[in-house]
C-alpha cells in the first residue's frame, strides 16, 4: 500500500492544488500551479517520510509547510512528537497544533529554511 501510495504523490499533488488555492491562498498566491505542484509533491514526499497516509495527516503537514515553514517539522520540539513511534502518525500531527505558542511559531517561520522546498 505504501509504495502505491508513493506512487500516486505526483497525481494527488495535481488533485490538492485546487484545495491549495482555496484555503491556503495566502500562502500560495505567488506560485503558479506548476510551482505549487511541485511543491506541493515535495510536501507530500517529506510526510511520507514520518509515515503520513491519510489526506488528513498528508494535507496538514503539506499545509503546515505553506503556512509555518517547509521545513517546520526540523523544529526540535515538533521533531520530537513527530518522532514518537507509540503514536499512529495523525494523532502525532494533530498533537502539533497546541506544542508550540504563538511567538513559537512565528519564531519558527521567522528561521524557516526555504531551501527545504528544493529537498
Amino acid at each position: 500500500m505504501a509504495t502505491l501510495l508513493d506512487a500516486s504523490l505526483p497525481t494527488l499533488a495535481t488533485r490538492l492544488v485546487p484545495y491549495m488555492r482555496e484555503h491556503h491562498s495566502e500562502a500560495t498566491r505567488q506560485l503558479d500551479d506548476s510551482l505549487l505542484c511541485q511543491r506541493i509533491t515535495t510536501g507530500l514526499r517529506r510526510a511520507r517520510k514520518w509515515e503520513f497516509e491519510s489526506m488528513f495527516g498528508l494535507s496538514l503537514f503539506v499545509a503546515l509547510m505553506f503556512e509555518i515553514a517547509p521545513d517546520f517539522d526540523m523544529d526540535p520540539h515538533i521533531h520530537a512528537l513527530l518522532s514518537d513511534r507509540s503514536r499512529p502518525p495523525d494523532a502525532r500531527l494533530a498533537q502539533i497544533e497546541g506544542a508550540l505558542s504563538e511567538d513559537g511559531w512565528e519564531q519558527l517561520a521567522a528561521r524557516g529554511n526555504p531551501k527545504a522546498w528544493e529537498a
